[in-house]
């Protein structure tokens, strides 16, 4: 058996919550998920993406983007931030062009394997600004990252 020397020390088990603010993010790799009932059905799914802020005093801090498409409303949600990622600004006229460019094209993804199709993998490596607010963990009262809103790097 192989022997493994992992070292915690050089990893981050945390998530930085950002300040109420607008941040560029970087938009890292796609992976695609499902969150299961205890019954075995389908709670949620949909893609996840690791962000970074690009620029500024939080540079390199971490958040994560779930676009989750189990419901109209979550996939609304996300389709702001595929817009603004794709370049589109988030009112009707961009929402008009994105619908024609993207439309038909390959919107899969495999919860099993975790893989996305072309259009998730397209926004890898682009730039996006999000409106960051704080919460509340309606769970445990601790304070958690939302993001208001997406816009286009221009």
């Amino acid at each position: 058996m192989p022997r493994f020397e992992p070292d915690p020390s050089k990893v981050s088990a945390t998530i930085d919550i950002l300040d109420k603010d607008d941040y560029e993010f970087i938009i890292g790799t796609a992976k695609s998920f499902a969150a299961m009932n205890d019954n075995g059905t389908v709670k949620n799914h949909g893609v996840r993406y690791p962000i970074q802020v690009a620029e500024g005093p939080s540079k390199g801090k971490k958040q994560f983007q779930t676009c989750y498409q189990h419901t109209d409303g979550s996939q609304g949600f996300s389709k702001q931030f595929l817009m603004a990622a794709y370049g589109y600004d988030v009112t009707p006229e961009g929402e008009r062009e994105f619908d024609r460019d993207f439309a038909g094209k390959d919107w899969s993804y495999d919860t099993d394997s975790g893989s996305v199709g072309e259009v998730w993998r397209g926004i890898e490596g682009k730039r996006v600004i999000g409106s960051a607010d704080v919460g509340t963990n309606k769970n445990t009262g601790d304070p958690m990252q939302q993001f208001k809103g997406w816009r286009p790097l221009k």
